[in-house]
């Protein structure tokens, strides 16, 4: 990066749940990419974990899976301004160990 990259982390509780939001102003994610991203997030874990060649969001997004359930999820946007990653986890931690 030729210029300075300003990184932005914001939490907010909701009723039910809490997010986290991360947010850089840098280079956006190209579409096609921002779409697979997406693509493999949405896939069962154990099957997006070998088959693709970038497994850190995959990872992170199975881990929270593991940890909070079904409820988590893990989304992210990018425009030619910023791209934000957002972390959504439900409140009172994952409910199907209770």
């Amino acid at each position: 990066m030729s210029k300075p990259v300003t990184i932005e982390i914001t939490a907010t509780a909701y009723e039910q749940h809490v997010a986290f939001s991360i947010m850089n102003d840098g280079p956006a994610i190209e579409m096609e990419k921002l779409k697979e991203i997406e693509y493999w997030l949405a896939q069962d874990w154990e099957e997006s974990l070998y088959k693709q060649e970038s497994i850190g969001l995959v990872n992170l997004n199975a881990r929270l899976k593991l940890v909070y359930g079904n409820d988590a999820k893990l989304n992210m946007k990018s425009d030619e301004r910023s791209t934000e990653m957002t972390i959504i986890l439900p409140r009172g931690g994952n409910h199907e160990f209770d």
